[in-house]
């Protein structure tokens, strides 16, 4: 399932993916240790949802991970260990509109690979997956996030 993020201009905000059909991976840490999170998430980007960008705009699609730590009070906010994990951002532009980044097969999609190692302690958590598209003196631009070929590795180090 795809999920679309609209243009957020300048800021810190990334936008969680919570996909309605979609259950991030929890796990538990049994003792404290490490963990190292890989993962490649497919995006790719249009105008006004359908339209090739030729704009030779100047765009930014930045990933991270965020992870859900369940010993902590049940507030959306406050149960997120602080920090991005696994941050990864790439720079899009395109100036003409026969070709470019549409979605339409799998080879205009392209990929943010992204890798961390981060120390847990014993715990249950779940990693959830999040996207900032951003761009400069454009407006109406939405980047499609998913749907080919995603993957997230998570392994444990004790």
């Amino acid at each position: 399932m795809e999920v679309q993020i609209p243009q957020t201009g300048t800021g810190s905000n990334f936008t969680k993916l919570f996909l309605p059909s979609h259950t991030w991976p929890t796990f538990t840490m049994e003792q404290d240790g490490y963990i190292e999170l890989n993962y490649s998430l497919s995006w790719y980007i249009g105008k006004n949802p359908v339209f090739k960008i030729s704009d030779e705009g100047a765009r930014v699609v930045e990933s991270t991970i965020f992870i859900w730590d369940h010993s902590l009070p049940n507030n959306d906010t406050d149960r997120y260990i602080p920090g991005n994990f696994a941050q990864m951002g790439q720079f899009y532009s395109n100036g003409d509109k026969n070709i470019g980044a549409d979605g339409k097969d799998t080879d205009s999609r392209f990929y943010n690979v992204g890798s961390d190692l981060v120390s847990l302690s014993a715990g249950t958590y779940t990693i959830i997956m999040a996207l900032r598209l951003t761009e400069i003196g454009n407006s109406n631009i939405i980047a499609f996030v998913g749907g080919t070929n995603d993957q997230l590795q998570i392994i444990a180090y004790y």
